[in-house]
């Protein structure tokens, strides 16, 4: 994700990309869900299916760019649901200046 943007300068596109390594032993899909939040709302939360072989690397996926309106950090929640036990979550935050 774009870590800083600028609402007055034209650069307020951010790209929203995701990065997914498979650490474990069975190659699957399961949707990745990133929500991003700013000013204690929810501004976009997009969903993709997502893969990646064991052991082949990372694969990175591209959402949709977010153009934001406001000033403010927008928080960016990344939640791939595959179903195991264990919480496949990450954070990254974009700064949003006036």
């Amino acid at each position: 994700m774009t870590n800083k943007v600028s609402l007055t300068k034209g650069k307020g596109i951010i790209d929203v990309q995701l990065t997914v390594e498979n650490g474990g032993d069975t190659e699957g899909n399961a949707d990745a869900t990133v929500t991003g939040v700013q000013n204690d709302t929810v501004v976009s939360t997009q969903t993709v299916s997502v893969t990646d072989a064991v052991g082949g690397g990372a694969t990175r996926y591209t959402f949709q760019s977010y153009i934001p309106d406001a000033t403010g950090d927008i928080v960016w929640t990344a939640v791939i649901n595959d179903g195991d036990p264990d919480t496949d979550a990450a954070t990254a935050t974009t700064v949003v200046n006036p």
